[in-house]
């Protein structure tokens, strides 16, 4: 870590909203942990926590960090989706210490996060400051290609490939609510390559796993495309993300938005496989939250009929 020292720090506090719309929510909902990221004498920069997992109108899977292994707070996974100004008269009761063993984790995520959130430019200065490290089991990228390390020598990473959609010879894994399939084969890459932090896969050992053998699909056809899979594509110099829900066989039925925008706010389309349009592959839902955002899509289409047939 660089000169400047870095501090987290968690505490109760009421949420930063106005009266108003304080009044909205739930009594009992109003106060909650806040990870406490940056002191600015009258307000911290600070974001809540929760105790949901991920949540499926997110625009972004790897947006939480788990400090429950550090915490004794119900609410202990940090949503690093918005970054908060919370005023310090807004703390409730004594602010806590976070183990200085969990910075690393801190900084990796943020630094990740900071690269499509829209957080304040002083903040993401300040947080860009701090050196961090890579560890084994590790998600990086690299020239546009995911890998997780499984070994480090004194000057190299031992890495296999990451792929987001299904290749044969792989080993699944299932992170932040998205599939990756990971390639038995080992690289050597040097560690001063510049490498950009993703995510994490807990615990990956292949010694307890075994690849799973399948027949090739070419994704880059549209009839190939897997419910869950979610596609990138430029759309008048814009670029759009695409969510397969449904293939059809004729037809892809899907739900389609800008880059930054949440799932809730994605539209529902139908689009002929035939379709010509350049995309690619970049991540895949797991299961549960691909059946979700199914469900969701439904009674959405369906609260709009009625509302439309009511006026």
């Amino acid at each position: 870590m660089k000169k400047e020292k870095i501090k987290f720090e968690i505490a109760w506090a009421m949420m930063p909203l106005p009266k108003e719309k304080l009044e909205l929510i739930n009594q009992f909902h109003r106060k909650r942990p806040y990870l406490l990221c940056m002191d600015m004498d009258t307000f911290y920069y600070a974001f809540p926590c929760t105790s949901n997992v991920f949540n499926n109108n997110i625009r972004y899977e790897n947006q939480k960090i788990d400090l429950r292994t550090d915490l004794s707070y119900n609410k202990s996974l940090a949503n690093i989706g918005e970054v908060f100004k919370l005023p310090k008269e807004n703390i409730l009761g004594s602010i806590k210490p976070i183990h200085s063993c969990y910075y690393n984790r801190i900084i990796k995520k943020l630094n990740a996060c900071s690269e499509y959130s829209n957080y304040p430019q002083e903040f993401v200065d300040y947080i860009s400051k701090f050196d961090y490290s890579l560890e084994t089991s590790d998600l990086i990228e690299l020239d546009e290609q995911l890998f997780v390390i499984t070994e480090i020598k004194q000057k190299d990473y031992i890495v296999s490939k990451v792929y987001s959609y299904p290749t044969n010879n792989y080993y699944p894994e299932e992170v932040d609510g998205l599939k990756y399939f990971v390639s038995p084969e080992s690289y050597k890459i040097a560690k001063k390559e510049s490498f950009k932090y993703r995510s994490r896969i807990p615990g990956y050992a292949f010694k307890d796993k075994y690849p799973i053998n399948i027949e090739n699909k070419d994704y880059s056809k549209l009839y190939n495309l897997e419910p869950g899979m979610i596609i990138s594509y430029n759309e008048n110099g814009n670029i759009n993300k695409m969510v397969v829900l449904e293939n059809c066989i004729t037809d892809l039925f899907v739900i389609y938005g800008e880059e930054k925008q949440m799932y809730k706010d994605y539209k529902p389309m139908t689009i002929p496989v035939d379709t010509k349009i350049e995309y690619k592959v970049t991540s895949y839902l797991s299961d549960d939250r691909t059946k979700k955002l199914i469900e969701n899509t439904n009674e959405n289409i369906i609260t709009k009929k009625l509302i439309k047939n009511t006026k």
